[in-house]
């Protein structure tokens, strides 16, 4: 499935779809978090329903959602690692590796009727490259590098305030290409997900 695709502008659409799961974490700093698998989406895919089977949110308390779903035991005081590396994208303009790299939080919504409304926002930066090709040829890798440390390694995220943070600062980055054929003066379009910084 493709969570971030793209409308053929140049720009990137965020769409949920079936059986996503997102984390659910209770703000008590005591209790774990379930995940909740999206069972229908709306009219307009950026909408979902989320469902979480035999566990519900409780009336006045408070919880904070997130996503892509990490499965261990964590609490609203807990912090989650993400990684940037192992990119791969399959295709020019192709945008289905970026899934699992776009992390997204939404802020404590105090619970009522049973349900909670989450305002997902994403935490990471997205890269788009289009290089025209001075001769044909088959690609496997393309590196972008900097002056400056600016490539984070991997970003935390604070599960208690949805902050997040890079670590392991590098001066460059890299996006495997899985075999990718562009012909003389064609267009090679790369998308890459950073940590902000």
């Amino acid at each position: 499935t493709k969570s971030l695709s793209s409308s053929g502008d140049g720009l990137l659409a965020f769409n949920w779809n079936l059986g996503e799961a997102v984390g659910v974490v209770p703000m008590n700093n005591k209790t774990v978090q379930t995940n909740f698998i999206v069972r229908s989406v709306g009219a307009d895919p950026s909408k979902a329903y989320f469902d979480g089977g035999n566990w519900g949110v409780r009336e006045g308390r408070k919880y904070a959602a997130y996503y892509p779903f990490v499965g261990e035991l964590v609490a609203s005081d807990a912090s989650l690692s993400y990684s940037f590396k192992g990119q791969k994208q399959i295709a020019s303009g192709n945008t289905s590796h970026l899934d699992a790299y776009s992390v997204m939080y939404a802020a404590a919504q105090s619970a009522a009727d049973g349900k909670a409304l989450f305002s997902f926002e994403h935490k990471i930066s997205l890269l788009r490259f289009d290089v025209t090709m001075p001769a044909a040829g088959v690609f496997k890798k393309a590196v972008v590098t900097s002056d400056a440390a600016c490539f984070a390694a991997s970003g935390t995220l604070s599960l208690s305030d949805g902050s997040f943070a890079g670590s392991s600062p590098a001066t460059e980055t890299v996006l495997d290409i899985d075999n990718v054929s562009v012909s003389e003066g064609g267009v090679l379009t790369l998308w890459l997900a950073v940590c902000p910084t």
